[in-house]
């Protein structure tokens, strides 16, 4: 699955919002119609509701806290990658 910025996220969003068709949103915007469904059902469980604003917030389509360590770079790991 692809993982499209946020800005792409929401202009996807607010596209279909608006009724435009998913294929159109899908040319402009490289999201999927299964995954502008997603995030829509996203949205509405993070506490968009339409009927009330159209008003779209980063924290409906912002990714969720990955679980695990954080990856760490180290400046030998980063030298090596520049250097690749």
């Amino acid at each position: 699955s692809v993982n499209h910025d946020l800005g792409t996220r929401i202009q996807a969003l607010s596209l279909a919002e608006y009724g435009l068709p998913h294929q159109t949103v899908t040319a402009i915007t490289g999201v999927s119609r299964w995954g502008i469904s997603r995030l829509r059902k996203q949205a509405i469980e993070r506490g968009y509701n339409p009927d009330i604003s159209k008003r779209l917030l980063l924290e409906y389509v912002e990714d969720k806290p990955r679980s695990g360590r954080p990856h760490v770079v180290t400046p030998d790991k980063k030298e090596a990658e520049a250097t690749e």
